[in-house]
């Protein structure tokens, strides 16, 4: 969200949805009230990851179609098949491993794997663990204009918890500090409209992501 004259206002990157009053309710972000029957917003709390309720004074509809617009030229790309993929995944019982191939217009350009951080013994943080190191490789590879920065972006995951997190932007669990982080440094490409997710078969970085993999070298 961001404030525009001391509002709270949807960005369009956010998770929210309109729906129509059944009985009265209070606006969790202005306390104001909410009708039967009148019109409001039900959106995903990035802190707790549950949903809550706003009124209609939420929602530019300047900064949505400014948005919308956008998202419609990225979007263009991406079906031509231009554009930047990050393929991630994790490897080992408590995801050990992790590892990203960056493709650019279709053709590998990048790949890197390492160790997960000690603090990290799950797989499904861990494979959120693997995005987080593509994103800041390409968000390091921007800065430096070494890749455009007007293209798509697409990400996904082969694993539905990390699919479910980058859908919602939740970043509630035991590793709240990690998902925080995560969602950040996602946080300009959702605003710009140009990050696409879906769920991907990732067999590439799940090889590179192995213990053979790691022997290999």
């Amino acid at each position: 969200m961001k404030e525009i004259d001391e509002v709270k206002v949807f960005e369009a990157s956010d998770t929210f949805r309109k729906v129509k009053a059944r009985n009265k309710h209070r606006c969790n972000l202005c306390g104001g009230r909410i009708e039967k029957g009148v019109n409001y917003y039900r959106y995903i709390e990035k802190e707790t990851g549950w949903e809550q309720k706003a009124c209609a004074r939420h929602l530019n509809t300047k900064v949505v179609s400014q948005f919308k617009n956008r998202r419609r030229e990225y979007a263009e790309k991406r079906e031509r098949g231009k554009g930047i993929v990050l393929e991630t995944d994790a490897s080992g019982t408590r995801g050990e491993r992790w590892a990203f191939i960056v493709y650019f217009n279709g053709q590998e350009i990048h790949r890197a794997h390492g160790y997960t951080p000690t603090q990290i013994n799950y797989i499904t943080p861990a494979e959120g663990y693997a995005v987080l190191m593509a994103i800041k490789w390409l968000s390091e590879e921007e800065r430096r204009g070494k890749i455009e920065t007007n293209l798509p972006v697409s990400i996904g995951s082969d694993n539905y918890a990390v699919l479910k997190k980058l859908d919602t932007q939740s970043e509630r669990g035991k590793y709240r500090n990690h998902w925080h982080e995560l969602m950040q440094a996602l946080l300009p490409y959702r605003r710009e409209g140009r990050l696409f997710i879906g769920l991907q078969d990732y067999s590439t970085a799940d090889r590179y992501a192995s213990k053979d993999a790691f022997e290999s070298e």
